[in-house]
């Protein structure tokens, strides 16, 4: 639920390196990502709690979950191109 964060990230990362297509890429990425964090966050998991209130404490933890690993990927991907590395190491 943060891609669009995540894209701009790789937006400003990416145009140090290449400010065209890189660039492009990304910030083409950053908006239509924020629309889909949108519909996630609110039709989805709002959606299926609501319908489900038992699987609201899942939801959540699911959401959680899934910020932490974009933010330890972001983190990996822009220190490996900070150190100017391959971040498939």
């Amino acid at each position: 639920m943060t891609g669009s964060l995540s894209d701009g990230k790789g937006s400003a990362s990416a145009s140090e390196y290449d400010p065209g297509a890189y660039g492009r890429y990304f910030d083409e990425h950053v908006e239509a990502g924020a629309v889909h964090d949108v519909v996630v966050a609110h039709d989805l998991a709002a959606g299926l709690a609501e319908a489900d209130p038992d699987q609201a404490d899942t939801v959540v933890f699911g959401a959680r979950a899934r910020i932490l690993v974009e933010r330890a990927f972001a983190h990996h991907l822009l220190g490996a191109w900070a150190s100017g590395r391959s971040p498939l190491r």
